[in-house]
């Protein structure tokens, strides 16, 4: 288990969350802004349509980036912190999705208030992340960890 391959220092708080959550809506607001400019009007007939769109803009943006990107959204890499796996590795697409698809859209729903468990939780953890056995680590914790591991090895 992660607990004890990295300590609760490596894991990333609230306070580092927040600024990388609140990038990555700025990034989607950008996407959503340059998709719809390229639509006709008439894609966009009615409000399940549109609503639909920004459900797939939305979750597509943290799905395939999480996976793609080894754990991280652009906002996550600007604040140098990365998803793992319990034991330390890359997620599988089924964790991905499970995180990024159906816990961000179960935190959306209850009003993002799951969101605040990182900051009063032991393990730094949300919904997404007990879901899908998923942790936030920093990312120079996890570079000395993996330093360390291969240090260990020789």
């Amino acid at each position: 288990m992660i607990e004890s391959y990295y300590p609760y220092s490596f894991r990333a708080g609230f306070w580092r969350r927040v600024p990388a959550f609140l990038f990555d809506g700025l990034m989607i607001s950008l996407l959503r802004s340059v998709i719809f400019a390229w639509l006709p009007p008439s894609w966009l007939v009615s409000s399940l349509s549109e609503w639909a769109l920004n459900l797939l803009i939305y979750h597509g943006y943290f799905i395939l980036l999480t996976q793609l990107n080894h754990g991280q959204t652009l906002g996550k890499m600007l604040l140098s912190i990365q998803v793992v796996n319990e034991d330390g590795q890359e997620l599988s697409w089924k964790q991905t999705f499970f995180r990024e698809g159906i816990g961000r859209f179960l935190c959306n729903q209850l009003l993002y208030l799951p969101y605040l468990f990182v900051a009063f939780t032991q393990g730094k953890t949300h919904i997404s992340d007990y879901l899908s056995d998923t942790y936030v680590l920093k990312d120079d914790f996890i570079n000395i960890s993996i330093e360390n591991e291969k240090e260990l090895k020789e």
